[in-house]
Protein backbone atom coordinates (compact mmCIF):
# COMPACT_ATOMS: atom_id res chain seq x y z
CA UNK A 1 0.00 0.00 0.00
CA UNK A 2 1.41 3.36 -1.03
CA UNK A 3 1.35 6.21 1.48
CA UNK A 4 -0.76 9.10 0.30
CA UNK A 5 -1.70 12.37 1.91
CA UNK A 6 -4.08 11.56 4.76
CA UNK A 7 -3.47 7.81 4.40
CA UNK A 8 -0.24 6.89 6.17
CA UNK A 9 1.02 3.34 6.63
CA UNK A 10 2.38 4.13 10.08
CA UNK A 11 0.84 5.71 13.15
CA UNK A 12 1.70 9.39 13.31
CA UNK A 13 -0.12 12.40 14.63
CA UNK A 14 0.90 15.94 13.99
CA UNK A 15 1.76 17.85 17.14
CA UNK A 16 -1.22 19.94 18.16
CA UNK A 17 -1.61 22.15 21.23
CA UNK A 18 -3.86 19.47 22.79
CA UNK A 19 -1.28 16.72 22.27
CA UNK A 20 1.52 18.95 23.59
CA UNK A 21 -0.60 19.77 26.64
CA UNK A 22 -1.15 16.04 27.31
CA UNK A 23 2.58 15.32 26.94
CA UNK A 24 3.48 18.15 29.32
CA UNK A 25 0.93 16.91 31.87
CA UNK A 26 2.56 13.48 31.81
CA UNK A 27 6.06 14.94 32.11
CA UNK A 28 4.95 17.09 35.03
CA UNK A 29 3.76 13.93 36.83
CA UNK A 30 7.24 12.43 36.37
CA UNK A 31 6.87 10.37 33.20
CA UNK A 32 10.08 10.35 31.12
CA UNK A 33 9.86 12.43 27.94
CA UNK A 34 10.23 9.40 25.68
CA UNK A 35 7.17 7.67 27.12
CA UNK A 36 5.08 10.80 27.52
CA UNK A 37 5.60 11.73 23.86
CA UNK A 38 5.19 8.21 22.47
CA UNK A 39 1.93 7.73 24.37
CA UNK A 40 0.55 10.63 22.33
CA UNK A 41 1.88 9.41 18.97
CA UNK A 42 4.92 11.69 18.89
CA UNK A 43 8.36 10.09 18.75
CA UNK A 44 11.11 11.18 21.10
CA UNK A 45 13.02 12.62 18.12
CA UNK A 46 10.01 14.58 16.92
CA UNK A 47 9.47 15.94 20.43
CA UNK A 48 13.09 17.08 20.71
CA UNK A 49 12.81 18.66 17.26
CA UNK A 50 9.85 20.65 18.62
CA UNK A 51 11.98 21.72 21.58
CA UNK A 52 14.85 22.74 19.29
CA UNK A 53 12.43 24.76 17.18
CA UNK A 54 11.02 26.38 20.32
CA UNK A 55 14.49 27.32 21.50
CA UNK A 56 15.19 28.86 18.11
CA UNK A 57 11.86 30.72 18.25
CA UNK A 58 12.69 32.13 21.69
CA UNK A 59 16.12 33.25 20.53
CA UNK A 60 14.52 35.01 17.54
CA UNK A 61 11.75 36.84 19.41
CA UNK A 62 8.89 34.52 18.48
CA UNK A 63 7.61 33.78 22.00
CA UNK A 64 4.05 33.16 20.80
CA UNK A 65 4.73 29.98 18.81
CA UNK A 66 3.51 26.61 20.10
CA UNK A 67 7.11 25.34 20.21
CA UNK A 68 8.30 28.36 22.22
CA UNK A 69 5.50 27.85 24.73
CA UNK A 70 6.53 24.18 24.94
CA UNK A 71 10.10 25.16 25.84
CA UNK A 72 8.97 27.70 28.42
CA UNK A 73 6.64 25.16 30.03
CA UNK A 74 9.37 22.49 30.06
CA UNK A 75 11.69 24.97 31.81
CA UNK A 76 8.99 25.73 34.37
CA UNK A 77 8.48 22.01 35.05
CA UNK A 78 12.23 21.52 35.56
CA UNK A 79 12.37 24.57 37.83
CA UNK A 80 9.53 23.16 39.97
CA UNK A 81 11.29 19.78 40.22
CA UNK A 82 14.55 21.38 41.32
CA UNK A 83 12.80 23.63 43.86
CA UNK A 84 10.85 20.67 45.25
CA UNK A 85 14.02 18.61 45.69
CA UNK A 86 15.92 21.49 47.28
CA UNK A 87 13.00 22.12 49.65
CA UNK A 88 13.04 18.44 50.68
CA UNK A 89 16.79 18.55 51.26
CA UNK A 90 16.67 21.73 53.33
CA UNK A 91 13.61 20.66 55.32
CA UNK A 92 14.93 17.29 56.52
CA UNK A 93 18.62 16.65 57.05
CA UNK A 94 18.15 12.88 57.48
CA UNK A 95 15.77 11.67 54.76
CA UNK A 96 16.75 13.73 51.75
CA UNK A 97 18.82 11.10 49.94
CA UNK A 98 16.18 10.54 47.23
CA UNK A 99 16.07 14.21 46.36
CA UNK A 100 19.86 14.39 46.39
CA UNK A 101 20.10 11.35 44.14
CA UNK A 102 17.63 12.83 41.67
CA UNK A 103 19.43 16.18 41.48
CA UNK A 104 22.88 14.59 41.14
CA UNK A 105 21.77 12.43 38.23
CA UNK A 106 19.27 14.61 36.39
CA UNK A 107 21.06 17.95 36.84
CA UNK A 108 24.59 16.63 37.25
CA UNK A 109 26.30 19.75 35.93
CA UNK A 110 24.85 21.82 38.74
CA UNK A 111 24.60 19.26 41.56
CA UNK A 112 26.83 16.28 40.68
CA UNK A 113 29.94 15.37 42.61
CA UNK A 114 31.84 14.39 39.45
CA UNK A 115 30.56 17.09 37.13
CA UNK A 116 34.02 17.99 35.80
CA UNK A 117 34.84 14.37 34.96
CA UNK A 118 31.55 13.91 33.12
CA UNK A 119 32.00 17.16 31.24
CA UNK A 120 35.52 16.14 30.22
CA UNK A 121 34.18 12.78 29.08
CA UNK A 122 31.65 14.52 26.85
CA UNK A 123 34.39 16.70 25.36
CA UNK A 124 36.46 13.59 24.60
CA UNK A 125 33.51 11.93 22.88
CA UNK A 126 32.95 15.08 20.81
CA UNK A 127 36.62 15.10 19.79
CA UNK A 128 36.36 11.43 18.78
CA UNK A 129 33.40 12.27 16.56
CA UNK A 130 35.33 15.16 15.02
CA UNK A 131 38.33 12.90 14.39
CA UNK A 132 36.19 10.25 12.72
CA UNK A 133 34.52 12.88 10.54
CA UNK A 134 37.84 14.48 9.68
CA UNK A 135 39.42 11.15 8.75
CA UNK A 136 36.64 10.74 6.26
CA UNK A 137 37.40 14.22 4.91
CA UNK A 138 41.15 13.58 4.71
CA UNK A 139 42.30 15.81 7.60
CA UNK A 140 45.11 14.79 9.91
CA UNK A 141 44.73 14.62 13.68
CA UNK A 142 47.25 17.46 14.10
CA UNK A 143 45.08 19.76 11.99
CA UNK A 144 42.00 18.97 14.07
CA UNK A 145 43.90 19.54 17.32
CA UNK A 146 45.17 22.88 16.01
CA UNK A 147 41.65 23.93 15.01
CA UNK A 148 40.26 23.02 18.44
CA UNK A 149 43.02 24.89 20.24
CA UNK A 150 42.47 27.94 18.03
CA UNK A 151 38.75 27.88 18.87
CA UNK A 152 39.60 27.87 22.56
CA UNK A 153 42.07 30.72 22.07
CA UNK A 154 45.02 28.61 23.22
CA UNK A 155 46.89 28.27 19.91
CA UNK A 156 50.51 29.33 20.11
Amino acid sequence: MKAEKGNLNYPFRKATPEIIKAILASIEKGTPVKYAACSQGITKTQFYNLINRGTWDLENDNEDSMCARLVVTMREIEKKRIECCLTDILADSKSHKGAEWFLERRYWREFGTHAQVKELSEEIEELKKQLNGAKQNGKEAKEIYSENEAEKGCAS
